[in-house]
């Protein structure tokens, strides 16, 4: 009982900490194997048993990597790992089904394209998020994944998966033993499976072209509190705020002028039906009137009405 407890929060706690940004990101290559062999040692266990270990390792997984969204939410926080838990965790249920029924081979197979399937809905739909996807565990490392422009970041998960599952076979068939060097032998070639993936990202990496910038852009970033102070202001301050950091920075080649995606988010948003007779309306459009070769994009909050 305890041993597999044990394993539900070790692959859970790897799986965490490997996650950008701080993350050591080749633990990825044996994060899962934990949960596979807890999967291979209660394949017997009651179904309640066994879905609830899964779902304990997932939430550990989850709270390590989301906890930060309790400073805007704390429902939004548990509700985000208990759902993202739940659906991990079904995707693992219907992997075992598979494989208890069609046999290890056909579990193989399945796992991987279970999961990448599971990624694509979480990109998809109302529930959206695609954060911990697999594949987005190499984020801190862009020179590791060059190839991504062929495969996306469903190939990066498929690698992932690939290799915990040739990890573990390794470790169930072969367990480590310093007086035998086989288990080594037989590592080997999922060793370099790790390293040519990251070899041809090397060889692509600096082949890139550094092209001349031909467009300048101003990006702002206010240092404001997001969760308390950034709500006690008005649209009015932000645009004023944003006039004085751009209006020192803009110069004839200047193009865009970017903000964050909710910059004016002051109350219930601008009314769209009347946005043109609006205070904040006539100041953005005099910025841009003065600087008619700037293009603004910005995040606001905004709203309509219809009448039924």
């Amino acid at each position: 009982m305890l041993v597999k407890i044990i394993l539900s929060l070790l692959f859970g706690l790897l799986l965490g900490l490997s996650w950008p940004t701080a993350g050591f990101t080749p633990l990825l290559f044996v994060a899962l194997v934990p949960l596979l062999w807890l999967i291979e040692s209660t394949k017997n266990d009651r179904f309640w048993v066994f879905s609830s270990r899964v779902f304990l390792g997932f939430f550990v997984w989850n709270a390590i990597t989301t906890w930060w969204l309790w400073n805007a939410t704390v429902f939004g926080m548990f509700f985000a790992m208990i759902v993202n838990s739940t659906l991990m965790t079904l995707v693992v249920l219907l992997w075992h089904r598979v494989d208890r029924k069609l046999g290890r081979k056909a579990g193989v197979i399945f796992l991987p394209l279970a999961w990448i399937c599971f990624e694509k809905l979480h990109l998809n739909w109302g529930f959206s998020w695609p954060w911990l996807n697999l594949g987005n565990g190499f984020a801190s490392n862009p020179h590791w994944i060059q190839w991504y422009e062929y495969t996306g970041i469903f190939g990066g998960s498929l690698w992932i998966l690939i290799i915990n599952i040739g990890v573990f076979e390794v470790l169930k068939n072969y367990p480590p033993n310093f007086k035998n060097s086989t288990w080594i032998v037989k590592l080997s070639p999922w060793l370099i499976a790790i390293a040519m993936p990251i070899v041809i990202s090397l060889i692509i990496y600096p082949s890139e072209k550094n092209t001349e910038a031909r467009t300048e852009v101003l990006l702002l970033q206010p240092n404001i509190d997001p969760y308390e102070e950034k709500y006690e202001r008005d649209n009015r301050y932000f645009f004023n705020l944003m006039v004085e950091m751009v209006s020192k920075q803009i110069t004839k080649k200047t193009r865009y002028i970017f903000t964050p995606e909710t910059y004016f988010a002051s109350g219930l948003g601008e009314p769209l039906n009347d946005f043109d007779n609006s205070q904040l309306y006539r100041g953005l459009d005099s910025l841009l009137q003065r600087n008619p070769n700037i293009q603004l994009v910005s995040g606001i909050q905004s709203f309509n009405i219809y009448q039924s």
